[in-house]
């Protein structure tokens, strides 16, 4: 088999993969079969293996997986990622251990899909122990490592191995602790964890701060109830040049919707598509709608209700 004819069956398994194509992709996968292609690449299979692991087919990515005469990182890690993206933890964690017991190292990739699917599921200590067995083996932590692990702690307000984590990232791999990236997701670990003083204090760190980093220390004034710093930060990030978006937004109605601020909130509202070009969704309409409600003004809520999209 020629190397271009098992690029073209790549690019197309590909196509299957991006388009969640079942139906082709498993057309192309009796081909292979009657072509006897899968035991002479490790790639085609480890493609097919990834296609029915995106397009959630899980059990047929590990029959195909088993299939295969040589299972290396890429298959194992496309299975992982398949059981964590759908919210299967535990079958991802078991691929993890399998793929260990039969000698296949993980790389970042398969360590960073099991810490995913946990962070999911709130699972923050098991991540977190998940995030330590990684660094114990010498595989070196990437970003998205850190924005996971970071996550989980956040879902579950869990505030001591969300500390540890920041630490960790000042000590031991201080280059990707200058991402924004990361630098947003500890900001927004601290505001889920309830710990305003410490977002704030992060946020106040940096150079310069993203509408993502914004709007977390937004959210999480607003789950404090906090009007005044919400207020002033909303219209600081209005002074800085940075448009707010449809999320920024959503906090500033919510906030507005608890407090009674009738007048206030229905303002934020028509300056999202008068001032900025928003379209309002579903949240921000319930969010006007359970503010006029509070209110009493059940007349006028109809009256919005009528110009809902849906």
């Amino acid at each position: 088999m020629s190397k271009d004819s098992v690029q073209s069956i790549l690019m197309l398994l590909k196509c299957c993969t991006r388009e969640k194509d079942l139906c082709k992709g498993h057309r192309m996968h009796e081909d292979i079969l009657e072509r006897g292609l899968l035991k002479k690449s490790i790639y085609i299979g480890t493609a097919l293996v990834d296609m029915y692991a995106k397009c959630g087919m899980l059990r047929k990515a590990w029959l195909v997986l088993e299939e295969l005469p040589a299972r290396n990182v890429v298959s194992w890690s496309a299975l992982i990622g398949g059981f964590a993206e759908i919210g299967r933890a535990q079958e991802a964690l078991s691929c993890l251990e399998e793929m260990q017991i039969q000698r296949v190292i993980p790389n970042v990739v398969s360590w960073n899909s099991a810490i995913m699917g946990l962070a999911d599921q709130g699972e923050s200590e098991r991540a977190f122990v998940i995030y330590a067995q990684m660094q114990e083996q010498g595989v070196m932590v990437n970003s998205v490592t850190s924005i996971c692990t970071l996550k989980a702690c956040g879902i579950t307000a869990n505030l001591r191995s969300g500390k540890r984590i920041h630490a960790q990232l000042h000590t031991d791999v201080g280059s990707i602790y200058c991402e924004f990236t990361v630098l947003n997701a500890v900001i927004d670990m601290y505001c889920k964890c309830g710990s305003m003083v410490d977002a704030q204090y992060v946020f106040d760190q940096l150079p310069k701060c993203d509408l993502l980093g914004w709007s977390s220390l937004i959210a999480g004034y607003v789950s404090q109830g906090e009007l005044k710093r919400t207020f002033r930060l909303l219209g600081q990030l209005i002074e800085k040049g940075i448009q707010p978006d449809g999320i920024t937004f959503l906090s500033v109605l919510t906030i507005c919707s608890h407090a009674g601020l009738v007048l206030k909130g229905q303002g934020y509202f028509q300056d999202m598509g008068n001032e900025y070009g928003i379209v309002p969704d579903l949240t921000h309409y319930n969010s006007v709608l359970d503010l006029m409600a509070r209110a009493g003004q059940l007349d006028e809520a109809i009256v919005i209700m009528d110009k809902m999209p849906c």
